[in-house]
């Protein structure tokens, strides 16, 4: 953070109360989130080659649309 940066935030906190600062470290625990590490695994792709996907995947889209009432 810039040393200008910095003084002007610390300006407008010098001045609030208890309840306030309180509120204030509060909201910035919530929505601050830490910096994501590179060791975090990605979502994408993780049952990749647990499931296979039959090629007809589609023959029953009929059937399951009648079951809905859609057609």
């Amino acid at each position: 953070m810039s040393a200008a940066l910095e003084e002007k935030v610390i300006k407008k906190i010098v001045g609030l109360s208890d309840d306030n600062l309180m509120f204030l470290s509060d909201m910035i625990d919530k929505f601050m989130k830490p910096a994501q590490s590179e060791t975090t695994s990605k979502r994408i792709g993780i049952a990749e080659g647990k499931f296979v996907v039959p090629d007809d995947f589609d023959d029953c889209n009929d059937e399951i649309a009648e079951m809905f009432g859609v057609k």
